[in-house]
């Protein structure tokens, strides 16, 4: 996708802040507080009182940071940071540029947190500079601040979005030091920058928010689905994304024209998550009239949601997607494996996390979380006790530590059976073909008890929507990944080794001497390694409760 639009963020929100600052100069007004002559003694509120309520253009301006700016100005004892005391503007301008550009990583220069209207007003009066109570010297640390952690770690880290991510500690920054270092060395842009991910998921997403903010530049598509019945208009569709390029003097109609025509068609399919059959049909044509603004947003969630997760790049890792119902090994920052998985239903979602994968289990005992216990397997034992014998699960006392006194099931009364009942049994199912976590399991030891594990049943693999587990993720090639991570451990390690192991059908716990990173991610719209755009439909309906949540934050 090229255009001729430059950067168009840059036009779009200057032009939005020439409407936003069509107030005369002269309504400018500061709530005027003077400053205190710091002794050492006083407290950052008698230093600065009225700190949380500046007023600009007579209103009330609230601050996110008030303590860090608090801590920054005490560090400085009162002194004024932007301007040196000599009225020079650079930083200020620096950290305007950084806001604006703040729309390259999907955020919204505009947001109010971020005072960029107050700050261009009150940079364009002189006198503001120089008011007593520091109104643009606040407005400027906390807009840096705010920046600084909406890119770190996002707009809504911590919030109640998924199953995981809220009961995250929050990733603190040490925001006084950082800001006046980057005051001191003139880096204000390239200390904000600093602080975004790492990743290339998200270097490739900021690269693709920019291809399509030029597409939706140039006008975009036509977002009607009757519109694509014609293969003219969908050769059009695809011209405008770059995924299709006519060649000079081609006749539409020439086999040459048709093959190209229909491998673009399939590749457009392929990047979607359709059906790849290159026939132009309801789905199709639904995914082809996608509005661009809307790719826009779903770019925009993405890399908010590559914001929750560590800003740090590893060189090597296993990552799920779980709308994409894939997973991948990479080393050395080069796949070196991919499968498909199944994840968690509708109603037991499989959450995203940021982990460590610590060991794995060869044949492994699958213990029976209570939910499954009481929702599942309790009403079969009801109908039929000698469902236990033939799944090979035993049963002991929860108190039965060592599980060496199995509990018959038939003296269970299985027909009165209640949701507490789960808490005085654990039921085990042994090692074997039947058993639910097949012969291995890959453990990152996390609060929700998700890991990733093989599985009997391999025919869900043959689905479309792969979403039957009860939350935690079957790979489709579990042997495969279980060699690959024990090289790690040992380099002679060879499928004859790890079958011999397997055979014994003795638990084994492998011990990852070098740990792996894994990311339980969740895109709908990502860059491949190959640099094609991926967009996923929103299997869990995620995205649509990440827009409304943030168009709440914002005041």
């Amino acid at each position: 996708m090229s255009g001729k639009c430059g950067r168009a963020s840059r036009w779009y929100y200057g032009a939005a802040l020439m409407l936003l600052l069509c107030t005369p100069a002269a309504a400018l007004e500061c709530g005027v507080t003077p400053i205190a002559q710091w002794s050492g003694g006083e407290t950052p509120a008698v230093l600065f009182p009225g700190l949380n309520v500046p007023v600009v253009a007579g209103q009330r301006v609230a601050l996110q940071h008030s303590e860090s700016l608090c801590e920054f100005y005490v560090q400085r004892q009162g002194l004024p940071a932007w301007n040196g005391g000599m009225g020079t503007v650079a930083p200020s301008e620096a950290l305007v540029g950084a806001l604006i550009d703040s729309g390259e990583h999907g955020l919204d220069p505009l947001n109010p947190r971020y005072h960029l209207a107050e700050i261009v007003l009150m940079l364009g009066t002189t006198t503001a500079r120089y008011l007593p109570d520091m109104t643009l010297e606040r407005l400027l640390g906390d807009a840096f601040m705010t920046l600084g952690y909406d890119l770190h770690r996002g707009v809504a880290f911590g919030l109640d979005i998924n199953d995981t991510h809220h009961k995250v500690a929050p990733k603190e920054l040490p925001m006084a030091r950082l800001l006046g270092e980057a005051l001191r060395s003139e880096t204000i842009p390239e200390t904000l920058e600093g602080l975004a991910p790492k990743t290339a998921a998200y270097r490739r997403l900021k690269e693709a928010l920019a291809e399509f903010n030029r597409c939706a530049c140039m006008g975009g598509w036509v977002s009607d689905e009757r519109f694509y019945k014609d293969p003219e208009r969908v050769r059009e569709r695809l011209e405008v994304s770059g995924e299709y390029a006519r060649l000079e003097g081609e006749a539409p109609d020439s086999e040459e024209a048709q093959r190209r025509y229909l491998e673009s068609v399939k590749a457009f399919q392929s990047r979607h998550g359709l059906q790849v059959d290159g026939i132009v049909g309801p789905m199709t044509r639904r995914a082809l009239a996608e509005p661009v603004e809307k790719k826009l947003e779903r770019i925009r969630l993405n890399m908010e949601r590559w914001r929750w997760f560590s800003a740090e790049a590893f060189d090597d890792y296993v990552l799920v997607n779980i709308p994409d119902f894939s997973l991948e090994l990479v080393e050395g920052r080069e796949r070196r494996l991919e499968m498909a998985v199944i994840i968690g239903r509708e109603v037991r979602k499989t959450p995203t996390m940021d982990a460590t994968m610590s060991y794995l289990v060869l044949n492994p005992y699958w213990r029976v979380p209570k939910t499954i216990l009481n929702e599942d397997i309790a009403p079969k034992a009801a109908a039929d006790v000698g469902y236990f014998a033939r799944k090979r699960i035993s049963i002991f006392r929860a108190d039965d530590r060592n599980e060496v006194n199995p509990v018959d099931p038939a003296t269970i009364d299985w027909a009165h059976w209640n949701r507490d009942d789960a808490g005085r049994y654990v039921l085990r199912q042994e090692p074997g073909p039947q058993n639910a976590l097949g012969y291995v399991k890959f453990i990152f030891p996390n609060e929700e008890d998700i890991y990733i594990h093989d599985t009997p049943h391999t025919e869900y693999f043959a689905n479309d929507k792969k979403m039957f587990s009860s939350g935690c993720i079957r790979a489709e090639k579990p042997i495969e990944l279980a060699k690959l991570l024990m090289e790690r451990e040992r380099p002679n390690m060879t499928y004859r080794a790890l079958f011999t192991m397997l055979g014994s059908g003795k638990r084994q716990v492998i011990r990852l001497e070098h740990p792996i990173h894994v990311y339980l991610t969740y895109q709908t719209a990502w860059v491949d390694a190959e640099g094609r755009f991926q967009f996923r439909p929103d299997v869990y309906g995620y995205d649509a409760d990440l827009t409304a949540l943030i168009g709440e934050l914002l005041p």
